[in-house]
């Protein structure tokens, strides 16, 4: 991962550091601990990319869902 990603996208200067992206991120992923009241995010498609990727997904489907 750590040669891998940042060979891919070599040509963004400077080079991104790799982030986990999440792969499907939606209001349906999210929701509150009960016990600690501290939101949560769970994603079964998460993986390692750009750190804007997420930005680009949200735009693609409507990111105003996440505001809600």
């Amino acid at each position: 991962m750590n040669r891998a990603i940042p060979l891919l996208l070599r040509n963004f200067k400077p080079a991104p550091k790799p982030v986990i992206c999440h792969g499907d991120l939606w209001s349906g992923n999210a929701g509150v601990d009960k016990q600690s009241g501290e939101p949560v995010i769970w994603d079964p498609a998460c993986y390692w990319g750009h750190n804007e990727s997420d930005l680009g997904v949200m735009h693609m489907f409507g990111g105003e869902a996440l505001a809600d």
